[in-house]
């Protein structure tokens, strides 16, 4: 999927990303999504997996939601090495190395971090959510495709309007992938204000996603 959407937009489209070879531009961007949206899915089913465990032995059940967002970290090990291939293959044809050993690779472990603690604030969210209403997976599922196209993987933020990219603060996964793009390539997108909103998003997220889960979850293994 990632090298066909590369081609599509890339290719055939003639998107531009200002700067890197526009795979590899790609690439980067998708790897905190991909660790974001499949986690979450995983996370979303992580007490409906997991009923009866659930219903006949009681422990802390915020860990089920903790320990469901490692699968993530598969799709990131092959996205990570899907990007060392791209630069290597690069280097042999424009005798460039896009991605080099900086202090600022750092900013892209970050990044990834990150994501995990977002995917987890929203994951605390919607496992409750699922475990009573079960199509619940199935509409993130409708969801994710559009908040990608909102998220600047595709494009680099600097094709939106500078009028209408405070639009994209209010995306908490826009800063992210900015942030692991600047880490990685050296290019980005990034401002106080946008670092600042996304984490303070990010934190509300998480402390409102604990309060709920506490509160609502008893109640919703009830209807497992």
């Amino acid at each position: 999927p990632v090298g066909i959407t590369a081609l599509i937009f890339g290719g055939l489209l003639g998107v531009s990303s200002n700067g890197p070879p526009y795979f590899l531009f790609f690439s980067c961007g998708m790897t905190t999504w991909i660790l974001f949206e499949r986690s979450l899915l995983v996370v979303t089913r992580s007490l409906e997996r997991n009923r009866k465990l659930v219903t006949k032995v009681y422990f802390p059940r915020l860990i089920l939601p903790l320990s469901s967002v490692a699968p993530g970290l598969l799709y990131l090990a092959i996205l990570l090495i899907v990007i060392m291939l791209t630069v290597i293959y690069y280097r042999r044809q424009d005798g460039l190395w896009y991605i080099t050993l900086r202090p600022e690779l750092l900013t892209a472990v970050a990044a990834v971090l990150l994501t995990l603690v977002f995917t987890l604030s929203v994951g605390l969210w919607t496992s409750v959510l699922q475990a009573r209403y079960p199509d619940v997976r199935q509409g993130i599922r409708y969801i994710m495709p559009f908040w990608m196209y909102f998220t600047p993987i595709i494009y680099p933020v600097t094709i939106i309007p500078v009028p209408y990219r405070w639009l994209m603060a209010l995306n908490p996964m826009a800063t992210i992938v900015e942030v692991f793009k600047w880490g990685t390539l050296g290019y980005g997108h990034l401002t106080p204000r946008s670092i600042g909103f996304s984490l303070t998003m990010t934190a509300i997220t998480m402390v409102s996603g604990i309060w709920f889960f506490n509160r609502e979850e008893a109640a919703s293994i009830d209807k497992l």
